[in-house]
Parts: structure tokens; C-alpha cells; sequence
């Protein structure tokens, strides 16, 4: 049963309820059936909050899961990429040692081609001031904490404010 039909499904037991009060003295005609209406909602709604704990655990598990694998993914994409790197090193190494720099094959060339990067020591180029430097980006950021106790302490801040949300906790 969804949600939406346990709310039709509230709607009627209500009906009956409200068919079973006499209309001139506003009293229950049947005592008993406000028992029975009482024990029929708490169990359509006990069945269906089972239903909700459990669909709210399984997808909080195929989450962790998947970061889970996530993080494997990432390990092994970057061991992978390690061990690409290092035989890509040992062919330049064994080319070197033969004395080429280009192999030609049907499926295509290989070429040893130089290149070169600058290292940077921050520790050392820091000492020395006569090297250039280029400034970045500042980023300022709101300290919202401080925002949040000005405002619980009722103060107005522009653009600021407290938001409260609701969220379910399965334990």
C-alpha cells in the first residue's frame, strides 16, 4: 500500500467514525468501533512505516557500497596508471640501451620525445625573495557559526538567515 492510498485509507476509517457519532448528542453510537479503527490504523501505518525503514536502510547501504567501490575504483585506477607509468619507462630505458629512438610496427610508432618541467622546493625558494612569484586568488569565505550566534542573539544580518529543515533518523 503506498502512502497516498493510506491516506484515502485514513480518509474512510474517519468517515466511519464520523457515521457512527449521533448527530444530536455527539456521542459515539459504538464505543467499540473507535478501538477498532484505533487498532486498524496503527497497523496499516505500523506495516507501512516497516516498509519505509527498510527501503530508507537498503538505500543507505547501496550508498556506503558504492562509495565503497568507489574508492576501490580510484585504488585501482591509480595503480593501474602507476604500473602504465613504470612500463612505459622500462621500454625508454630498453630503447635507450639499444640505442633507438623511434620503433616502427603495423600497429604504430613508438618515440621517445624529451621533455621537461619545473620543480619548485617551497621550502628553499621561500628563503629568497628574488623569485618570482605570482599572487593567487583570495577567497573569502562567511564564518557562518559566528553569522548563526549573532542571529539566535537577535540580530539582523542582511542576507542571512537561520533555515530549519526536518530529517528522519533510522537507528
Amino acid at each position: 500500500m503506498t502512502l497516498f492510498e493510506i491516506s484515502k485509507e485514513f480518509e474512510k476509517l474517519e468517515e466511519k467514525l464520523l457515521e457512527s457519532i449521533n448527530e444530536e448528542t455527539g456521542e459515539i453510537e459504538n464505543p467499540e468501533l473507535i478501538e477498532e479503527i484505533e487498532k486498524e490504523l496503527e497497523k496499516i501505518l505500523s506495516d507501512k512505516s516497516e516498509n519505509i525503514i527498510r527501503y530508507i536502510r537498503a538505500k543507505e547501504l547501496s550508498i556506503e557500497a558504492t562509495d565503497k567501490e568507489i574508492e576501490r575504483l580510484k585504488k585501482y585506477k591509480k595503480s593501474s596508471e602507476k604500473r602504465l607509468d613504470n612500463f612505459k619507462k622500462y621500454v625508454v630505458m630498453n630503447m635507450y640501451k639499444l640505442g633507438k629512438t623511434k620503433l616502427e610496427t603495423g600497429v604504430g610508432n613508438i618515440t621517445i620525445s624529451k621533455s621537461s618541467k619545473t620543480i619548485i622546493n617551497e621550502e628553499i625558494i621561500n628563503k629568497d625573495p628574488r623569485y618570482y612569484r605570482q599572487e593567487t586568488k583570495i577567497e573569502h569565505k562567511f564564518d557562518k557559526n559566528v553569522i548563526r550566534k549573532l542571529i539566535n542573539n537577535g540580530e539582523k544580518i542582511d542576507g542571512a538567515f537561520i533555515e530549519e529543515s526536518s530529517s528522519i533518523k533510522i537507528k
